[in-house]
């Protein structure tokens, strides 16, 4: 057999099975200690991280993966919201344990239905993230990995560290405007002999978002889009909390928090993970300080998505400061922002 199966299930709507495949050594080729080996590993740091103690810095999932390479494909797929990333032509590799190998994401592969060029699981879009939007999924589902990574402090002020390195240096308009027209010069006379053959620039080809008519059109809409993707994501990753700045403790382990979308249109949800019962409370103000919504429920252990409306009386506002309370206790606050 040339796969197998995890013993979580993928955290869309139809809970899909996750497989794992044999690249190299293939699986004609891999002896049965390789195989069992990688697979008792790699099921080791899922029991690890779909445990209640997965942010612990002992018993948790940090000592199985090289989380910088986590953080980078985090970074890599949704910056060009990748419909492959995650679940289709997505690649993992370890080296020896003698030579400390830990799970390593990559190498990176197949990036042709992303940057705007898909017009399904909402891949058009500038704003979400693309693990959000999977919905019921398909027949090729995602681990829930990146589900749980996100509610982790450590692997989001990584996640902030990364970005702001990638962006001061490569993911910034005027770099990647460079990248792009120098790939336009180079394709210059290659594009022409193309569309000479194939006059398909005026017409749909599946499962294009965008249709331009031109070359410079398509250029054009790659690097707008693109603009406002980055954009997107700065707004979203820069009001991350850096862990050096806060203290790791019982708070963060009971209860972390993603709101998404943000900004949002009607409807914001509230994701955590609960360690334990309890009552938990969303309170949202506007700016001037009035109250626009109390939540309140008692929840059990585990994870939830509280999706919260706000009414339309009470959009005067469009900037909103929520505070999340458990048994009382304050937890966290943070900022909403309507369009």
């Amino acid at each position: 057999m040339d796969y197998w199966v995890s013993p979580y299930r993928a955290p869309t709507t139809l809970q899909q099975k996750v497989h794992f495949l044999f690249i190299d050594p293939k699986a004609d080729e891999i002896n049965y200690a390789q195989r069992n080996y990688i697979k008792s590993y790699v099921t080791a740091f899922e029991n690890a991280l779909h445990s209640e103690n997965y942010k612990d810095r002992e018993k948790g999932y940090y000592s199985y993966v090289d989380l910088q390479s986590f953080v980078d494909y985090y970074i890599i797929s949704e910056l060009s919201r990748n419909l492959d990333g995650y679940r289709i032509s997505t690649f993992l590799h370890k080296d020896k344990d003698s030579k400390g190998g830990k799970i390593t994401m990559g190498p990176f592969w197949d990036y042709n239905i992303c940057f705007g060029n898909a017009n399904f699981f909402s891949a058009g879009q500038t704003q979400g993230w693309i693990i959000d939007g999977m919905g019921n999924g398909d027949a090729y589902a995602m681990p829930f990995w990146w589900q749980r990574f996100r509610l982790d402090p450590i692997f989001n002020s990584n996640l902030k560290k990364r970005w702001n390195y990638w962006k001061d240096n490569y993911i910034n308009e005027t770099y990647l405007n460079q990248v792009i027209d120098s790939c336009a010069y180079e394709l210059r006379d290659a594009q022409k002999r193309y569309f000479e053959t194939w006059n398909v620039l005026n017409t749909y080809v599946w499962p294009n978002n965008y249709v331009g008519g031109t070359y410079a059109n398509e250029i054009n809409y790659l690097k707008t889009w693109l603009r406002d993707r980055m954009k997107w994501m700065d707004s979203q990753i820069q009001p991350i909390v850096d862990v050096t700045a806060v203290q790791i403790n019982k708070d963060w382990s009971l209860m972390d928090l993603v709101t998404y979308p943000n900004p949002f249109l009607e409807v914001v949800n509230f994701k955590f993970n609960l360690n334990q019962s309890g009552t938990v409370e969303i309170i949202v103000h506007d700016v001037f300080g009035r109250p626009v919504l109390h939540y309140r429920q008692t929840l059990g252990e585990g994870m939830h998505q509280i999706p919260v409306t706000i009414p339309p009386e009470n959009r005067s506002s469009k900037i909103f400061i929520y505070q999340v309370l458990t048994d009382g206790q304050l937890r966290t606050t943070g900022k909403l922002v309507s369009y």
